[in-house]
């Protein structure tokens, strides 16, 4: 018989799917995931008993409400990604309003955050994260800022950067104002699990405080996929801009140029304060 229950939103995602793998190897714990249409739970890994759907944006009724209530934990990394920034700012503030509302103690909430997040973030993901981040701090809830999780095979945003060095016969070089935030899989599953304790709420980082330059991040992934390499180098400011400027002329996919925005940015300043798990 469980003795915990823990919830998590966004579990189709690659880190939520990580996370329940982590909760579910923990004795004693029952794990239910919140999904937004059946269809979503249809893609849900098969280990996983109880889900539920529940549309966040809106006020949670029952049976969702007591359940959430009864949880001791929400883990909620679930995301409305868009173009408009106030819309995509409103859905999201909506779901941690919902969730805040309808638990027993919102200090129980952890919220998923990004290393492209900040004050002066480009892309719209970023901004919305960092604003959300003090939403979440206001009822005291913890953030968790992740960056890039590198595993194998590659997925996500490490999976665009091995795919562009695998084929690109370029040998690419930045200053050194743009930097990586990674970590592995399992320092991410086990940073997740440091919740299970009693942390005071607070927003914490899972990567190295110093990050690493890009230049030493992508040695290793030229090693492990050797061609003849032209060297490049590229001011990442200049290219920051030059994304900007592209994406407002029209010049470049919208989703394209996103990704590229949080990927360049990081505030490297409020990511070195930040507490470190585990």
């Amino acid at each position: 018989m469980a003795d915990r229950t823990i919830i998590v939103t966004g579990a189709n995602s690659y880190a939520g799917g990580l996370l329940v793998g982590a909760l579910l190897s923990q004795p004693g714990i029952q794990v239910i995931t919140l999904h937004t249409s059946e269809e979503s739970v249809a893609t849900q890994p098969a280990d996983v008993t109880d889900r539920l759907v529940v549309d966040l944006r809106r006020k949670i009724g029952e049976p969702a409400r007591s359940i959430i209530r009864s949880a001791d934990r929400v883990f909620h990394l679930a995301w409305v990604r868009g173009f408009d920034r106030a819309d995509v700012e409103r859905q999201n503030a909506a779901m941690i309003s919902n969730l805040a509302d309808a638990m027993a103690d919102p200090t129980g909430l952890i919220f998923f955050s990004t290393a492209a997040a900040g004050p002066d973030a480009p892309s719209i993901y970023g901004a919305v994260k960092f604003a959300v981040e003090h939403q979440v701090r206001e009822i005291d809830g913890s953030v968790l800022t992740v960056g890039l999780v590198t595993g194998t095979p590659p997925r996500t945003a490490y999976r665009t950067i091995e795919a562009m060095v695998r084929k690109l016969p370029l040998r690419i070089r930045f200053d050194g104002s743009f930097r990586f935030y990674s970590d592995s899989e399992e320092n991410f599953a086990q940073a997740c699990m440091s919740f299970l304790g009693d942390l005071p709420a607070a927003t914490y980082a899972v990567f190295p405080p110093e990050g690493e330059s890009s230049n030493a991040f992508l040695r290793p992934i030229e090693a492990a996929n050797p061609r003849p390499r032209l060297p490049l180098w590229l001011p990442s400011g200049l290219i920051l801009a030059c994304t900007r400027l592209f994406g407002r002329l029209g010049l470049m996919p919208r989703g394209l140029g996103e990704r590229l925005m949080a990927l360049l940015y990081s505030d490297t300043a409020r990511l070195a304060k930040m507490t470190r798990l585990p």
